[in-house]
């Protein structure tokens, strides 16, 4: 136990180190190599195709919008669901879904009871913009849930998903959820001692990008329960808005969260909360500018997650377990991939 101690203490080290480094003002970016990331650019599917539809949920006061985004002839797609941030809605992060697909996945992204799209008025200090917290989770579980009958729903995907093979993912408010589907244990506040647990056993990955630092309900015993290979993703420049807290704030998930196989951390100098477009061309506070290697960074490294853990692809895993994607840059700080 103390050798794991000490190893963790050194990863942590290590990611506090690196973003010390990517602060300083004299710290020089180098051009991205981008033959260092996994995959770079659209796969071999072109033909993608977008379904929008709404199944109606127990419990729910409307029925729940989503979009299914995918290739019209990839086989065996493996699912990948997508939660969005705040006041977002099944229509932002093409240039994930897109992609995603083009390299044979089925993405389904629902529109969150939370989003402007449902009333929600886009207010971030306004604790009660947030109050959904725990239906997100349901939402997207109900989702998986309905993968048989999506395939009768859009007869283009008849056959062509591998249903037992889950990924979920989610950003910002959505890396809660997806952190929430991963088995973290939040506290109820008027019942002492006792936790809500939202863990989603039929999902084989998970990947958070801008993850949660702890508050009143996720604390550290939280993040602790999750279970499962996951991938979190932040930037140095990734701050919290509702809570006016910087990137080291994002960490506390990383930190917390138990050491296990297959669990890694990105940690990506420069990369502001929007993480170079990731959204599309929704714009947020805090989203920071445009930037191509940021994007290509953040969904390249997602689906390496997905590709080992969904497809047991050993390239895959081999490139993550590696941190191959420190080789984009000579001096090798500007993307840091630690595992725990």
């Amino acid at each position: 136990m103390r050798l794991l101690g000490f190893l963790m203490m050194a990863v942590f080290a290590a990611a506090f180190s690196v973003a010390a480094q990517a602060e300083d003002p004299l710290f020089e970016k180098h051009p991205v190599n981008r033959g260092a990331f996994y995959k770079a650019g659209d796969g071999a599917f072109k033909d993608i195709a977008k379904q929008e539809g709404t199944l109606p949920m127990p419990g729910r006061k409307t029925a729940l919008q989503y979009r299914a985004t995918f290739s019209r002839s990839a086989p065996n797609m493996p699912v990948i669901v997508w939660s969005h941030g705040a006041f977002g809605s099944h229509n932002a992060y093409n240039p994930l879904a897109e992609y995603w697909a083009s390299h044979g996945y089925l993405v389904l992204q629902p529109t969150h009871s939370d989003s402007m799209r449902e009333g929600t008025a886009p207010n971030v200090k306004n604790p009660l913009a947030f109050k959904d917290w725990a239906q997100r989770p349901r939402e997207v579980s109900y989702l998986i849930d309905q993968l048989e009958n999506l395939e009768t729903l859009i007869p283009a995907l008849k056959g062509r998903v591998d249903r037992h093979l889950v990924g979920i993912g989610g950003h910002s408010f959505g890396a809660h959820t997806t952190m929430l589907l991963a088995g973290a244990q939040t506290k109820r506040l008027l019942r002492r001692g006792e936790r809500d647990d939202f863990l989603e056993k039929r999902a084989k990955a998970f990947v958070m990008v801008s993850p949660q630092g702890t508050g009143k309900q996720l604390d550290q015993d939280a993040i602790a329960a999750m279970t499962g290979p996951f991938l979190m993703i932040t930037g140095t420049n990734d701050d919290s808005v509702p809570n006016d807290k910087d990137y080291k704030w994002r960490l506390e998930g990383w930190n917390f969260a138990a050491a296990a196989p297959d669990r890694y951390l990105l940690l990506i100098h420069g990369a502001h909360h929007g993480f170079g477009g990731i959204s599309g061309t929704v714009r947020f506070p805090g989203a920071g500018p445009a930037d191509a290697d940021t994007l290509e960074a953040v969904r390249s490294a997602a689906l390496a997650m997905f590709d080992a853990q969904l497809r047991g692809d050993v390239i895959a895993a081999n490139w993550l377990k590696n941190s191959h994607i420190a080789r984009a840059t000579p001096d090798g700080a500007q993307f840091m991939l630690l595992s725990k």
